[in-house]
Formats: C-alpha cells, sequence, structure tokens
C-alpha cells in the first residue's frame, strides 16, 4: 500500500497510520474555507519593548524572515522561542490557531511536536541504563524476547534502534503506528548488519516505547511526565495527544489534495484530530516549553533542579554513532554531519549543533541548540511551512548581534500574486512576550539573574 504526501510534508517524518487515516478522512470530509480563501488573520500591534534587551533586537530583526516564509508556504501559525542555557529569551508568534474561529497564536497555544518526542523516549533509554535497568548494547530479543526479526547477521541491539541503524524498515502502511507494527517487523528480513548503514525509523520506535514500558513497568507518557515534563517544568506540555487537551492545541492545517503539487489557488483544510502516545510523535508543547527543553541540550543534560542524565549519558545522546552517514562537505571538510541516538549531530565551522524536526498531520516543529555559543531555538507551526529554515535564521541573526556583525539579508519579494486567491493570504503580525525585569543583558548576551530554569 503506498500513498503520495504533499511536497511540504516529505522532510519530515510520520506514523504511517497517520497519512493512511488522512487519506481517509480527505475522501470525505474535506472542507474548504469559503470561496478556497484564507481569512486574514488578526492584525495585531506589535508589542516590541526595548527592555527585552537583545530578545527585541533579534525578532525584530527576524519579523520579515517569518512574514515571508508564512506567505510562501502559507502557514497558518507559528509560535517561536529563543533561550540560551541560563534562560527562556523570549517568546513570539503570528498568525492563527484557529482560521475560522480568529483565535491568534499565543505562548500557551499547544502544537505537536511529532518526532522530536524521540529525543525524549532516547534519553529515558539512557536513564533506564543509569538505573541498572537496561544495557543499550545488548540484543532487544533479551528485553522483547517477541522481536525476531528475519535476518542473516548480528542480533539487533537496543542502540541500532536508536541511531536508526538497525536495518529494519521504515513503516509499515498497512497498520497503525502501535506496538502491532513493531510485531510486524517479524515478518520482514533486515537489508543489512546492524549498525552498518542509516535508515530512519518510525518503527524502531515504536519498538523502543514497549521495550522500555516492558523493562520499567511503567507507561511511557508518566515517565515523560515525571522525569522530563516536571522537572524542567513544561507545564503546559501533555506526554501524548489526547482529547482532552484539544481545546488548547492549535488547529492543524494541510493542502486538500496529497495527490499533485500544491499551489496557493487551492484552499488548505482542517486535519484530523487524532490521539497518539506511542514514543515516535506522542507530545503536544507549547514554544516556551520547548525552549526549556532545548535549554536542558544546551546544559549538557542538566535541568533546572538536577540533572535529567549523566554527563556520560548525554555524550553518548549528542555523539555520531557509526553507521548514521557522517558526512564531510564544505572547504576544507569544515562540516560533519549525522546521528546520536534520537537527534541530529552537525559540526559546522567548528561550531556543534543539536537538532530534530517532527512532522504530524498539519503540524511541523524543529528544535536546534547551538552547544557551542548557548543559543537555542524552538519553532513550532500549525500547517506547511519551513520551521528548521527559520531556526536556522534566528540563530545567524542572534550569533551575529553577539559578534556585532552583518545580518543575514532581507528575504526577496516574491513575484506579484497571479490569482485573487493569492492576495488573500493572511495578513500576519507578530506578539512578543517581554520577559520580567530581572531579566538583565550583559556583553555576553542576555542572561537571567535566577539561573537555569
Amino acid at each position: 500500500m503506498s500513498m503520495l504526501i504533499p511536497n511540504w510534508m516529505a522532510s519530515f517524518q510520520y506514523p504511517a497510520s497517520v497519512l493512511v487515516l488522512a487519506a481517509v478522512w480527505l475522501l470525505f470530509y474535506v472542507f474548504p474555507s469559503p470561496d478556497g480563501i484564507l481569512p486574514p488573520a488578526v492584525a495585531q500591534e506589535s508589542t516590541l519593548h526595548a527592555e527585552a534587551g537583545i530578545s527585541a533586537r533579534i525578532f525584530e530583526a527576524l519579523d520579515p524572515h517569518v512574514v515571508a516564509s508564512m506567505k510562501k508556504h502559507r502557514t497558518p501559525g507559528i509560535a517561536l522561542a529563543l533561550t540560551d542555557r541560563n534562560g527562556l529569551v523570549g517568546v513570539q508568534t503570528w498568525g492563527y490557531a484557529d482560521i475560522k474561529a480568529e483565535i491568534p497564536v499565543v505562548d500557551e497555544t499547544l502544537f505537536q511536536i511529532g518526532s522530536i518526542t524521540k529525543s525524549f523516549t532516547a534519553l529515558a533509554l539512557l536513564q533506564a541504563q543509569e538505573d541498572g535497568i537496561i544495557d543499550l548494547d545488548e540484543p532487544v530479543t533479551r528485553y522483547l524476547p517477541w522481536f525476531k526479526v528475519k535476518t542473516s547477521f548480528e542480533p539487533i541491539r537496543v542502540r541500532h534502534l536508536m541511531n536508526h541503524t538497525a536495518g529494519i524498515p521504515a513503516n509499515r502502511d498497512d497498520i497503525y503506528s502501535s506496538l502491532h507494527m513493531a510485531v510486524a517487523v517479524r515478518e520482514q528480513s533486515t537489508a543489512w548488519a546492524p549498525g552498518s548503514r542509516f535508515l530512519y525509523s518510525n518503527v524502531g520506535y515504536q519498538t523502543l516505547h514497549a521495550l522500555l514500558e516492558s523493562t520499567t513497568q511503567k507507561s511511557l507518557a508518566e515517565i515523560i511526565q515525571k522525569r522530563f515534563l516536571e522537572p524542567l517544568s513544561m507545564n503546559s506540555s501533555t506526554a501524548t495527544i489526547r482529547l482532552e487537551s484539544r481545546s488548547r492545541q492549535a488547529v492543524g492545517y494541510f493542502p486538500a489534495y496529497d495527490d499533485r503539487p500544491t499551489h496557493h489557488s487551492r484552499s488548505l483544510v482542517e486535519a484530523p484530530f487524532l490521539e497518539y502516545s506511542i514514543g515516535d510523535g506522542c507530545i503536544q508543547s507549547t514554544a516556551g516549553d520547548l525552549a526549556a527543553y532545548v535549554r536542558m541540550w544546551l546544559n549538557r543534560g542538566a535541568g533546572p533542579s538536577g540533572r535529567i542524565v549523566t554527563e556520560e549519558s548525554f555524550a553518548q545522546f549528542a555523539s555520531i554513532g557509526p553507521g548514521t552517514k557522517p558526512t564531510s562537505s564544505g572547504d576544507n571538510n569544515s562540516q560533519l554531519r549525522g546521528y546520536g541516538l534520537g537527534v541530529n549531530v552537525i559540526d559546522k565551522d567548528g561550531v556543534h549543533y543539536l537538532r530534530h524536526s517532527g512532522g504530524m498531520l498539519g503540524f511541523v516543529a524543529h528544535v536546534v541548540a547551538n552547544t557551542t555559543d548557548g543559543f537555542g531555538v524552538a519553532v513550532l507551526m500549525n500547517g506547511p511551512g519551513d520551521p528548521g529554515e527559520l531556526s536556522d535564521r534566528a540563530l545567524e541573526i542572534w550569533r551575529a548581534l553577539e559578534r556585532g556583525e552583518e545580518l543575514p539579508a532581507l528575504p526577496q519579494p516574491e513575484d506579484p500574486p497571479s490569482s485573487t486567491t493569492e492576495r488573500n493570504t493572511p495578513v500576519l503580525s507578530a506578539r512578543h512576550r517581554v520577559l520580567p525585569s530581572n531579566y538583565a543583558q550583559t556583553a555576553a548576551g542576555c542572561r537571567s539573574s535566577e539561573g537555569p530554569n
């Protein structure tokens, strides 16, 4: 069974069953907005203030890039947060959480973060190893005897699933993302020796979900809540996507047709809301909360009230694993890319980055941590868009401002719209949260007097 997905979704990883259900939903319940036009966004006066320090300067420089990106991709709404090692630098939102109801995105708006969840699952497995419950270098069958994949190679080990080098498929399109999909992997054969090649696999993290719950005798939702959300004060986030939190979540949007290239003349439609609780993509979060998670990355596993994982465990998490396609590029091989344990790892021009994207029906997300300079960005969108591009642009602007360097060039205006529909893309504006007065700017940038939070 195969399925075409919209071009803007192609770079993100989705649970296969989510795509199947989306196709069924589109067949029967496509309701474009009146006249095929998205309603204009509510005009909001910018609330950038000088006392916000460097965050105001970053957001002022970033705003034209965000607006251009939203017009290009027809992104309904965006929330973007900046953090350093010591605290939240700022949050800014643009556009709509709900187009029909004309509800703007605000700081408290929930978004689905998709595969960024995999990094939580990987860190939870590292915690279990610290607790002496599992050994990442043991065969998966030691903990899940039923995981008997057909193979002529050495056994698949837990670590192989974590860094996507197990040689198993990415998805099963005919089975809902769950333990059933993990069990069904037994019907297929490994394609290569574990640890030798990289293939991104949702099934692998569904299997890891089952392994973690089986060995700890706790639900993954409980583990995420007690060992991540609460210690990091991610108080608005949820460990699973449930109907109970739907009223706080932005409405997701995607193109009405998934069998042809998208065009501005075709409406976006509301994505179906699907409950989900598997560890390859089950978390909802706000930009500010997700920035707190990125802040833990910047502090190499340390949270505001203690370590989430040990320094040794974090080193494993953030190091390129064997077989994960480490490649060098650029002048003098200045860039190295690969995959750690649930996170992409990039070394570029002497700067170390950790990053991951996420995608669900109607949602895309991206987080990045510049662990060399101590800057991090979280970007959440409820429709088509390129959150990775905006997070990179935010880091470039931030670094340039800190160093007194030239800012990135402004985006070039696109050709005039060729249809009435394209002229009626949303009017977008920003809502900026100003931090308390005890947030002081220093020569090294913005730092909180209260330390990490």
